[in-house]
């Protein structure tokens, strides 16, 4: 299978096996053949992979395709989830833990992030810019945090200035978060 194998980029360690079956007198319609890659380690995080299936891999049947297939998936983005506070009830000037699942270049988070509060249930939502604070400043608020921390998977923000009263409250993080390595941006919302 070797000689016909589909080319992956970027490269990645792993084996391709071949399952092929002719029934006698079978018609084209239930002729079936399989090609399986079967990846040595798990695939990079946040990558763009590309599958080339050369134009002479021939079918059971004996024809090709004629010319090549390039086939193409992305892997997991990176994906932020709050760690803490936890439950809804936030103060006015609150400091927000959240963390990705996979690294991420750290400057390419913040001009992503940013609050939104509303007041009322008629009223508009308004951007609360966010700014990433140290461990040391978010101390005191983060004693009731008992899980485990990771350091270069987290960040630790609060609004640039206090939220009005009773207002409903929401952390948005838009495209853009770049993972440590790659250079496919996040989609998330």
């Amino acid at each position: 299978i070797e000689a016909v194998a589909p080319v992956v980029s970027p490269p990645i360690d792993g084996t391709w096996t071949q399952s092929d079956s002719v029934k006698p007198g079978a018609s084209v319609t239930s002729v079936w053949g399989n090609l399986y890659f079967q990846p040595s380690g798990p695939w990079d995080t946040s990558t763009t992979y590309r599958v080339r299936v050369r134009g002479s891999t021939r079918s059971a049947l004996g024809s090709t395709l004629g010319e090549d297939v390039v086939l193409q998936f992305n892997t997991e983005l990176p994906r932020p989830r709050v760690v803490y506070p936890y439950g809804t009830v936030v103060r006015p000037q609150p400091f927000l833990l959240f963390r990705f699942d996979q690294p991420v270049k750290r400057e390419s988070v913040m001009p992503c992030c940013f609050f939104q509060t509303k007041s009322g249930r008629l009223g508009r939502w308004h951007r609360v810019a966010a700014e990433e604070v140290s461990a040391e400043e978010a101390e005191d608020d983060l004693r009731g945090y008992t899980g485990t921390r990771i350091p270069d998977l987290e960040f630790i923000v609060k609004p640039k200035s206090p939220f009005p009263a009773s207002s409903q409250v929401r952390f948005v993080i838009t495209e853009g978060v770049l993972p440590q390595w790659s250079g496919v941006a996040s989609d998330v919302r």
